[in-house]
C-alpha cells in the first residue's frame, strides 16, 4: 500500500472472511471483514410469465401483408436513390474507426477516478462472493463515487465477467482466485506474492508476468 511491502492475510470462517494487510515488519495495516449473509433469491422469475402475451401478435401479422403493395411503388424511386448510395458508402468507414473502443471495463468500479483496494477491490470481491443490494456497497463507497447504486454496480461488473474479472483466463470468475488477484494487485503486490495460491485450475494466465499487465490494463487512466 503506497509503496509499503507486506502480505495480505486472509482468515475464512464459514461465511466470514477477515482480510488484513501486514507489513514486512509484522505490523498490521488496513483491514476489512466480509460477512456473507443469506439473501432471498431474486424474484425476476415472475417476470417471464409476461412473455406468453406476444402470442397475440400473430393476429396482427396479416395487416403487414398489405404494406408490401405500397413498397413496390418506391422501386422506381429507389433506383433514383441508388445514384446517391456512393456518397453513403464513405460514412461506414468513419464509423468503423470508432468501433475499436472495445474496453468499457475499468477497475474504477465506483467511478471516482481511481482504483483503490478498500473500495473498488472490495466491491469486486463482494460481487464475486454473491453479495447484492445494500450489502454490496455498505461502508466502501468513497465521497467522490459517481456509481453508487448497488444494482448499477452489479450490472457494471456483470458486463465485465468474461474480461476484467476473469484474470487467470480459465473462462470463470471466482472470488478466491480472480477477485483475490485483483485485490492483491490493487494493494501493490507483484511477483510470486501476487499469484501464490490464487490462480485457478485451467488458467491461461498463470504467472505474475501475465497477470500483472492484464490487471493493470484495466486501471483507470491518469
Amino acid at each position: 500500500i503506497g509503496g509499503v511491502r507486506g502480505s495480505l492475510v486472509l482468515e475464512v470462517d464459514g461465511d466470514r472472511m477477515d482480510v488484513t494487510f501486514v507489513t514486512a515488519t509484522a505490523e498490521e495495516g488496513d483491514w476489512f471483514t466480509i460477512q456473507k449473509s443469506e439473501v432471498a433469491t431474486p424474484t425476476p422469475t415472475a417476470t417471464p410469465t409476461k412473455t406468453p402475451t406476444p402470442t397475440n401478435t400473430p393476429t396482427n401479422t396479416p395487416s403487414p401483408t398489405r404494406t408490401p403493395t405500397a413498397t413496390w411503388t418506391p422501386t422506381s424511386t429507389s433506383t433514383a436513390t441508388s445514384t446517391s448510395t456512393p456518397s453513403a458508402t464513405p460514412t461506414p468507414t468513419s464509423s468503423s474507426t470508432a468501433t475499436p473502443t472495445l474496453h468499457p471495463c475499468s477497475l474504477d468500479v465506483d467511478g471516482d477516478g481511481a482504483a483503490e483496494p478498500l473500495s473498488d477491490g472490495v466491491l469486486v470481491l463482494r460481487y464475486l462472493f454473491g453479495f447484492i443490494g445494500p450489502t454490496l456497497v455498505a461502508g466502501v463507497l468513497p465521497p467522490g463515487a459517481t456509481r453508487t447504486d448497488p444494482s448499477a454496480i452489479a450490472e457494471y461488473l456483470e458486463g465485465c465477467e468474461t474480461t476484467m474479472l476473469d484474470v487467470d483466463g480459465n473462462d470463470g470468475d471466482e472470488a478466491l482466485t480472480d477477485g483475490l488477484l485483483i485485490l492483491r494487485r490493487l494493494f501493490g503486490f507483484a511477483g510470486t506474492a501476487l499469484i501464490e495460491g490464487a490462480v485457478g485450475q485451467g488458467c491461461t494466465r498463470c504467472s505474475a508476468a501475465t497477470v500483472e499487465p492484464y490487471v493493470d490494463s484495466f486501471l483507470p487512466g491518469p
